[in-house]
């Protein structure tokens, strides 16, 4: 049993609007992200501070402290799962697939959580998998006011996953969608 925890309460503000409903080749950011999820997940939460995302059929969550960033969007999501294990997808990035979420997965061990990790200490922490246990270490950083997830990784049992090991890897994967120059790119890519 593995639940999905879709970020989409990020601010958005170099994109300008909800970035999750923006349409890549008519299809908004977020149904791209819940193909990748749902072949592998029993529950999908979407982890966002607006009611845009309530015409889906999944759980809306907002953050437990709005204003925090994405550990605590990860943090809401993850005290509202009903399972150990989860992927988190963030939802501006919307080439990820279920094969490369299922490629983390598998080789996340026994850790807490498992990240793509493209050089040494660069991290692609809103892609990967977190226990539910990681929750009690959370929430010491945020008594501590600290929300960085890199300094979250270094205090609990962290695997970083070489994507680049995997045969099917292709850094455009990883294409993430900031602004509307972003989308354009992706719209036009062959």
């Amino acid at each position: 049993m593995i639940t999905g925890i879709i970020l989409a309460g990020g601010e958005s503000k170099r994109f300008g609007g909800e970035k999750g409903l923006a349409l890549l080749h008519g299809k908004p950011l977020i149904e791209w992200v819940i193909a990748a999820l749902r072949p592998l997940c029993s529950d999908i939460l979407i982890s966002a501070n607006s009611a845009s995302y309530n015409a889906y059929p999944y759980r809306v969550i907002p953050d437990v402290s709005p204003g925090k960033g994405p550990m605590m969007g990860i943090y809401s999501g993850l005290a509202n799962s009903g399972t150990m294990h989860n992927l988190v997808l963030s939802v501006d990035t919307p080439l990820v697939s279920a094969a490369l979420l299922h490629y983390i997965f598998e080789n996340a061990g026994d850790t807490m959580i498992a990240v793509p990790q493209m050089a040494p200490q660069h991290f692609e922490p809103l892609i990967g998998y977190y226990q539910r246990d990681a929750i009690s270490s959370m929430e010491t950083f945020f008594a501590q006011h600290n929300y960085k997830l890199p300094e979250l990784f270094r205090s609990l049992p962290f695997r970083g996953i070489d994507l680049q090991a995997w045969p099917l890897f292709q850094p455009i994967f990883l294409a993430n969608v900031n602004t509307r120059e972003d989308l354009d790119a992706l719209q036009n890519r062959e």
